[in-house]
């Protein structure tokens, strides 16, 4: 207690004091959360407005290659057909990455870096511009089209063969229903 201080005003400036302190602890943490981008949609499958089969990564997320395959549902499979949106303002409103959320996998990302008519596969994050997709709406789904162009144009991921296929690869953008996709 200072000299000339009522014994009251001690108590009163601790609790002050520690007003301000916990006000700006939560001013800060405020701040570093609104600094943080919401860019990820976690955790679903992308479906094949097609077949009705989702995008996979190939034997059970050994390989690197990308497929159309049937819904795990939760079970067996679900994981290698689990996917994060990670969105990309800074290239355009609806630009992505589809990262993979499988164990050891999460820093790979679906790539269109072999170009058109290529399979699409699973590379490293961040390594290409081919890992970055538009997602272009329509009433019955969406296509992912790439971000970076072959030619002059861009390709969109596609279900090889009309849908009878399992492959998915780069193709011609088209307004058919093997390059539709509905994200659940």
């Amino acid at each position: 207690m200072l000299a000339g201080q009522h014994p009251d005003d001690t108590g009163r400036n601790m609790r002050t004091q520690l007003r301000w302190a916990f006000a700006a602890v939560g001013v800060v943490l405020a701040l570093v959360l609104s600094s943080t981008p919401a860019s990820a949609t976690v955790g679903q499958t992308v479906r094949s407005v097609a077949n009705g089969k989702c995008l996979d990564i190939r034997d059970g997320g050994a390989s690197d290659l990308v497929q159309v395959w049937a819904c795990g549902n939760g079970g067996v499979g679900a994981r290698h057909q689990d996917w994060n949106y990670v969105h990309h303002p800074e290239l355009g409103s609806t630009v992505y990455e589809i990262k993979s959320r499988l164990p050891g996998r999460t820093n790979h990302c679906v790539s269109g870096a072999g170009g058109p008519n290529a399979q699409v596969f699973m590379d490293v994050c961040g390594t290409t511009v081919a890992q970055y997709w538009w997602a272009e709406n329509f009433s019955n789904g969406h296509r992912w089209k790439t971000y970076n162009t072959w030619d002059n144009k861009h390709y969109c991921m596609d279900v090889k063969d009309n849908g009878t296929s399992s492959v998915v690869w780069l193709y011609t953008c088209l307004n058919q229903n093997n390059q539709k996709w509905n994200v659940v």
